[in-house]
């Protein structure tokens, strides 16, 4: 998004400077300074209330929930942005969508975080770096051909489609909603059969 504001707010009707254009992507910032606030106890709400009906037993899955808030409005922070920036409405527009995929973006992170860790608790460090390297690339690769793509296929057309992929990856969570115990007792060869472990004193079934 910084990339194509980058080239298109430079020009009319905007006509904003490179300061300017800098001073725009606070706008992102902000999206993120309050997913990070929101995210972090919307997550720790959802799950406690989850596990409390659980009869006090903790598994990953009720991270998963915290994930819907964010990916109503994430995705469609991309829309909004896009079709701003394509009928060349006010500044404001675009940063608002601006905003909004920043909080998107940030309180599925956590989420993806700490659903990962509370699934691996021993492989906490190397299931994080996969975590971190995957959006790394594909940030990387976003950055550099994000633009070729705009200019294939115009403005609003590629944030579209920007918004269904996120939207189609976002529907992974809830696969591991219903069949992330099965799966982590075939990945994770400390989850052999039904077993328990602790995870800061509290206990997780390992279907």
């Amino acid at each position: 998004m910084q990339v194509t504001a980058a080239r298109v707010l430079v020009h009319q009707p905007y006509h904003l400077s490179l300061y300017q254009v800098g001073i725009f992507s606070f706008a992102g910032l902000i999206g993120a300074l309050v997913g990070m606030f929101f995210g972090g106890r919307l997550i720790d709400i959802i799950s406690n209330r989850w596990t409390a009906r659980n009869n006090g037993i903790r598994v990953p899955e009720f991270r998963l929930p915290a994930v819907i808030i964010p990916a109503i409005i994430g995705p469609m922070g991309i829309v909004t942005f896009g079709v701003c920036l394509a009928h060349k409405t006010h500044w404001i527009g675009p940063a608002f969508g601006y905003a909004m995929q920043g909080f998107g973006l940030t309180v599925v992170s956590n989420v993806l975080v700490t659903y990962t860790i509370d699934s691996y608790p021993l492989l906490s460090g190397e299931t994080l770096v996969v975590v971190f390297l995957v959006r790394g690339v594909s940030g990387c690769l976003l950055s550099l051909y994000a633009y070729d793509w705009v200019l294939a296929a115009g403005i609003s057309e590629t944030f579209g489609q920007m918004a269904a992929i996120q939207y189609f990856l976002i529907l992974f969570g809830f696969l591991f909603y219903f069949y992330g115990g099965r799966i982590r007792a075939r990945t994770d060869n400390m989850c052999s059969g039904r077993s328990v472990v602790l995870i800061d004193g509290a206990a997780e079934i390992c279907e």
